[in-house]
């Protein structure tokens, strides 16, 4: 895999899509003994899309190990610098879940929770002003 990522990393612009798709194919056509995501969860439209394919993607007893906040990047849909024709429109189709949701559908997506901590400090929101 990570050749591939570096073949799409270096090849020409106009090539760099079929790799990347060639990549994807891959990816998604294996299953993996873990999957690691950082600040990843809550950029999905749909996150309970995010969880079926993550336990596709994963055999049976693998990990899913995540870390990051729910701040839903889809949440803001129509602040002021939303203009007509610009809305994506997965923006009708966010779904929100709070926490006790979230590890409610993981639950009910054939995940199991195995440790849950909820206090690590993460700074991609700090704001000190």
């Amino acid at each position: 895999m990570l050749y591939l990522l570096n073949a799409i990393r270096n090849a020409p612009l106009n090539a760099r899509s079929y790799f990347a798709h060639v990549a994807l194919s891959l990816f998604l056509s294996l299953q993996w003994d873990g999957f690691v995501s950082c600040f990843f969860v809550d950029t999905a439209p749909n996150v309970l899309e995010f969880i079926q394919l993550v336990h596709k993607l994963l055999k049976p007893g693998a990990v899913w190990l995540n870390h990051g906040p729910l701040t839903y990047h889809f949440a803001d849909a129509y602040s002021e610098l939303s203009e007509p024709g610009w809305l994506d429109e997965r923006y009708h189709e966010s779904i929100e879940l709070s926490w006790e949701e979230l590890r409610h559908a993981l639950g009910v997506g054939g995940f199991r929770i195995e440790e849950e901590v909820t206090d690590l400090p993460s700074h991609y929101t700090l704001n000190e002003k």
